[in-house]
């Protein structure tokens, strides 16, 4: 190579010219790696730090507090585990959600809007007719051959195990399934999904409701399987199945859960009352009862069996009887503040009118 400043040829890679003593411009193999500058890292400033693990630990809370509303949702209140039990007691014939109404009209399910019944649609065609209730956040299905849940769209359908032929025969408060089957002997209780079944009492049951802890069993037979049927009537058990109380000697065909009482009819269609636990027994106001007991917020609601109108009476019995409808009816159901009843001058159509008894009308079209 030659030097760029006195044309004198030296020796490649040298720094300095020999002669003239000028640079090169050729940098040693040392000193580029001394020349190399070395980047430090960006410090992070504190406060985007705690701001990201604050959105962090937002974002990990709102999936908890999702899950938590999800599971509050799914677990009703005393008062609808009440209501529902009251309802299957009169055959279940509409359920609400707060929002929604559903129903059975012939084989199809439906849903309406409950206040005023506009954005009618069927939800379901492929279900046979059976109880529909509402309970935490699902919808209940009990056909004659199996219990069935769904979302309030239709969708979502799940089969409940261990349900089969189980209509009647079949409770829930949300965490767990009080059953008699065909699959089972005797009544049991299993989650929510089927899991962990177990026996808890040898009733044969025709009839399972649920009120305040306790079960309430109806048993039609006077024999099972040749033996006596000890437990013919209605009796209490705890949901463990402990705690055996015979309250009555047979089974009532109205039968409804007050605010602290129970109001039933006797063999001869007679109102009565008594406390939960089957005492204080007392005959209420020698009102006779037609196809159809009901009570909500201190009011007995009830068909009366000479004219088949709707009636409703305090529950203290102290207040007149008021009728609130002109129609026979059979079956009475109570959503919100509707009652839901089968007009039969109109071949047995479902029908709602307010609890006053006003806005009397039919859901079909």
């Amino acid at each position: 190579m030659f030097c760029g400043n006195c044309g004198k040829e030296i020796n490649d890679g040298v720094t300095f010219c020999p002669e003239c003593g000028a640079k090169t411009g050729i940098t040693s193999s040392n000193n580029i790696e001394e020349s190399k500058v070395y980047s430090r890292p960006k410090k992070i400033n504190p406060k985007v730090k705690i701001a990201a693990i604050v959105l962090i630990i937002i974002a990990v809370l709102s999936v908890i507090g999702i899950k938590m509303i999800n599971y509050i949702q799914s677990i009703p209140n005393d008062n609808e585990i009440t209501l529902t039990a009251n309802n299957i007691m009169n055959s279940a014939i509409a359920s609400t959600d707060g929002e929604w109404l559903f129903y059975f009209e012939d084989d199809f399910l439906f849903r309406e809007k409950l206040s005023n019944g506009k954005n009618k649609e069927c939800i379901n065609s492929t279900l046979s007719h059976g109880l529909v209730y509402y309970l935490g956040n699902k919808l209940y299905i009990g056909t004659l051959s199996k219990h069935l849940s769904m979302n309030i769209k239709g969708e979502d359908i799940t089969d409940i195990p261990n349900s089969t032929w189980s209509q009647y025969k079949f409770q829930t408060d949300g965490k767990r399934i009080y059953i008699k089957s065909n699959d089972t002997d005797g009544i049991s209780v299993q989650g929510v999904n089927g899991d962990k079944l177990k026996k808890i009492s040898d009733i044969y049951a025709d009839k399972i409701l649920f009120n305040g802890e306790k079960l309430y069993v109806f048993s039609l037979a006077d024999s099972i399987n040749n033996q006596h049927n000890n437990y013919k009537g209605v009796t209490i058990i705890d949901t463990d199945g402990k705690n055996e109380k015979h309250i009555l000697d047979f089974c009532p065909e109205n039968f409804a859960f007050g605010g602290d009482k129970i109001f039933y009819t006797d063999k001869n269609d007679v109102l009565h009352s008594m406390n939960f636990d089957g005492s204080n027994q007392q005959q209420f106001n020698d009102i006779l009862v037609g196809d159809g007991l009901n009570v909500y917020d201190d009011f007995v609601y009830f068909v009366d069996r000479e004219s088949g109108n709707i009636c409703k009476i305090s529950e203290s019995g102290e207040s007149f009887i008021k009728i609130l409808n002109a129609c026979r009816s059979w079956h009475i159901n109570i959503t919100d503040d509707w009652i839901i009843y089968q007009n039969k001058d109109d071949s047995f159509n479902l029908y709602k009118m307010k609890l006053d008894g006003t806005e009397n009308q039919p859901l079909y079209d």
